[in-house]
């Protein structure tokens, strides 16, 4: 009679791990982002909405109790200046952990090549605002300049500064996923 209630609880604690992926090794002072569920805003008007979203925080892991919770701890807006922020998240409410991966060449490719995209991008919206305007199709006696040679004069400048935004950005690495 005694062992029902313990093959039960058995059970029940497999079924509740099984859930979740390994533990993560974290260690305390380490730089975490996780995600979490939270209760959804009300919407402003009468119509069925999700009850629950998901939202994300940022900080100094401060307690780790694997399948309890997380404490993390964020310090100010920018270097430490501004309101410091505690938060503790049950494990259950936890969908993902991640924690940043070193800066790396990946890095500065990716920046760069979202600085010629950006520059495609902000030439298309100048020639769909100027074309309206121009007498000519583009060319060498014409005051429309071409598509390529505008988005080559904007990509000098957009190319080498996602290259910098691209080498002091954060990747952020799973290392935790709810199944």
């Amino acid at each position: 009679m005694l062992l029902l209630p313990l093959i039960a609880t058995v059970l029940t604690t497999q079924a509740f791990h099984a859930r979740f992926d390994s533990i993560p090794d974290l260690s305390v002072g380490q730089r975490v982002r996780i995600h979490f569920m939270v209760p959804a805003p009300p919407l402003p008007i009468r119509l069925p909405g999700p009850l629950l979203s998901e939202a994300r925080f940022t900080g100094t892991l401060v307690e780790y109790r694997p399948f309890e919770s997380i404490s993390l701890q964020r310090n100010g807006w920018i270097g430490g200046i501004g309101p410091s922020l505690e938060r503790t998240v049950a494990w259950v409410e936890i969908t993902r952990i991640e924690t940043p991966q070193p800066r790396n060449a990946l890095n500065v490719l990716s920046g760069a090549a979202g600085g010629y995209v950006s520059a495609i991008v902000l030439t298309a919206i100048a020639m769909y605002s100027i074309r309206p305007f121009c007498d000519a199709p583009p060319g060498p006696g014409s005051d429309c300049p071409g598509f390529w040679s505008t988005t080559r004069r904007i990509a000098v400048y957009s190319v080498p500064i996602g290259a910098v935004v691209g080498f002091f950005s954060t990747r952020w690495k799973p290392v935790y996923r709810r199944h």
